[in-house]
């Protein structure tokens, strides 16, 4: 048939409503699910977690750009009684006073 006209082609089958709600509800609860199930995995420290060592309080608190705590705490040399500024990501220096001398030395003399 040269001249004739094409043969229509059937629809293609669509799945019901009812079927597409079933569907989209089973994805919304798989959803849940995970969010639930890793809720239930993931536990937030609390401040005093965080704490290097729980028995010093710091000094004060640095933010860095993306927000994280940096702590700053005194520690004293037994030994010497020199005072030292540490801070929980492993900083450490002599402790000065606004003379620049090292806090905690005394002069036995």
């Amino acid at each position: 048939m040269a001249g004739g006209r094409p043969t229509p082609r059937e629809p293609e089958p669509r799945p019901s409503g009812c079927a597409v709600i079933l569907v989209a509800a089973l994805l919304v609860s798989i959803l849940a699910m995970v969010l639930w199930l890793g809720s239930e995995f993931l536990e937030v420290p609390t401040e005093a977690e965080r704490r290097p060592n729980p028995t010093h309080d710091s000094m004060t608190v640095s933010w860095t750009h993306d927000g994280e705590a940096i702590r700053w705490y005194v520690m004293i040399d037994p030994d010497t009684g020199i005072q030292y500024v540490v801070n929980d990501r492993g900083g450490c220096c002599p402790r000065l006073d606004r003379y620049g001398n090292v806090m905690g030395v005394t002069s036995d003399g």
